[in-house]
């Protein structure tokens, strides 16, 4: 008596049917008391959580004469976002997942692409762009974007460069973009060294004055300039 369609036995209706006017059901004949010419056979739908095509059909034969029933889906689309990472730049790859916020009977589709936060494409990162697919009941995918490991200090906060969510189907979009920190390994420069040399105690007292020169451990390209200390009469 009942056919599926695009609705599925089990997971979109079932087949404890229900007559009304005394008509019965048994061993798959249809009994109908005399005198009634018309009634009802109602069939349980199954509300569940899941995003489906809409409507769903099957269909219900009695007595040779066919009919076709509908269910609207009541779920709303899905949710799409994307989670935040932070790598060190010699892991090689940030790997960030797109998840669903709940399964869907329908295919998902996303688009994605990266942009440049402090952190530069090609320099810091190699851009990526492409589309992520959801087969039905996939909730989650993942973005690979490869980093550049270079030897150049960065400052200790890192970098950073986002990854975007564009025009998807059959979900919408929570959290259309992520930033990703991707700190350096490089350590900073050392600080520079700056010492003066002791002076020889003057012999007599007397006015005086004397010259120290900054150490050969400066290392900056400016030339020395002399530092004078003074007695004052």
């Amino acid at each position: 008596m009942l056919s599926a369609g695009s609705a599925l036995l089990t997971s979109d209706y079932t087949n404890a049917l229900t007559f009304s006017a005394g008509v019965t059901l048994s061993g798959g004949n249809v009994t109908v008391p005399a005198g009634v010419t018309s009634f009802t056979v109602t069939v349980p739908t199954v509300n569940d959580a899941i995003n489906e095509p809409s409507p769903e059909t099957f269909t219900l034969a009695v007595g040779g004469v066919t009919g076709t029933g509908y269910i609207n889906d009541n779920d709303g689309a899905p949710t799409l976002s994307v989670n935040d990472v932070t790598v060190n730049e010699s892991a090689g790859t940030a790997s960030f997942t797109v998840t669903l916020s709940a399964a869907s009977a329908q295919t998902v589709t996303v688009a994605y692409n990266t942009s440049n936060g402090t952190a530069t494409a090609g320099a810091d990162y190699t851009s990526a762009t492409g589309t992520l697919t959801f087969a039905p009941g996939t909730t989650a995918q993942t973005i690979s974007v490869p980093i550049t490991n270079d030897t150049v200090f960065e400052g200790a906060t890192g970098e950073t460069f986002s990854v975007n969510l564009l025009t998807p189907t059959n979900a919408t979009i929570l959290d259309p973009w992520v930033r990703a920190p991707s700190p350096t390994t490089t350590a900073p420069p050392p600080s520079p060294a700056w010492t003066i040399p002791p002076m020889a105690a003057a012999s007599t007292p007397s006015p005086w004055s004397r010259a120290a020169t900054p150490s050969s451990q400066w290392p900056c390209p400016m030339p020395p300039a002399p530092i004078r200390f003074s007695r004052w009469p």
